[in-house]
């Protein structure tokens, strides 16, 4: 009889055991399912945004009209309802994601214990090759130099940020980005013009991204 009592306790021990294990296994699963639904949200919605960009360009490679209008704009800003130093690390973090380097950066309090600062990205280069290049350009230019028979062979990509926070906690940020490539036939040398606003409208909502991300 000790026995079978004996033997009921390390049954109803084991049971209790192993469905404690097993909810666990249960609750890692699941926590592990959550985080990639997470991972492919941004990714779906990423994906998404490069559809409807790829629906804006012509046959030729350009934009049309009214997508040039769409992202084109003189300035590229947006205020960000969240604290100084998650938007400044939600910028290092977006350029980070696109192969950029940060060049410079710095930031300082103003009297009134406000923060302002500034980063700049390096040139990274987004096409390579003479075969390729000056399509690509077109896709990504307000308007390629023009510059007959010339031959390009590289196109880079360069962004400038500004921030400043205001009194109620939001930051303003203002982004200016410049396109460059190298000319190998006519004139050997890199040139510098506008971009259309399609790779500052994805790192506008890249940092709108991460920033929701950093503050979780």
């Amino acid at each position: 009889m000790k026995k079978f009592a004996i033997g009921l306790l390390v049954f109803a021990a084991l049971f209790f055991v192993n469905t404690n294990i097993g909810l666990a296994q249960e609750e890692i699963i699941q926590e592990e399912e959550e985080l990639i639904q997470e991972e492919e949200q941004p990714k779906e919605e990423q994906l998404q945004e490069e559809e409807v960009i790829e629906a804006d360009i012509q046959d030729e490679g350009e934009l049309s009209k009214s997508a040039v209008e769409k992202y084109y704009k003189e300035k590229y800003e947006q205020t960000f309802d969240y604290p100084f130093e998650v938007v400044w690390e939600a910028i290092k973090l977006s350029l980070q994601e696109k192969g950029y380097q940060v060049a410079y950066e710095k930031y300082s309090q103003t009297d009134e214990g406000l923060y302002k600062g500034s980063i700049k990205s390096d040139y990274c280069v987004f096409s390579a090759g003479d075969d390729t290049t000056f399509a690509t350009l077109k896709k990504y230019s307000y308007e390629v130099p023009f510059i007959r028979g010339g031959i390009w062979l590289n196109g880079r990509m360069e962004y400038k940020f500004k921030l400043k926070e205001n009194d109620d906690g939001s930051v303003y940020v203002r982004l200016k980005g410049k396109i460059s490539g190298f000319e190998d036939f006519v004139t050997h040398e890199v040139h510098f013009w506008k971009s259309n606003g399609i790779f500052e409208t994805r790192m506008m909502k890249n940092i709108e991204r991460n920033c929701k991300k950093l503050n979780e």
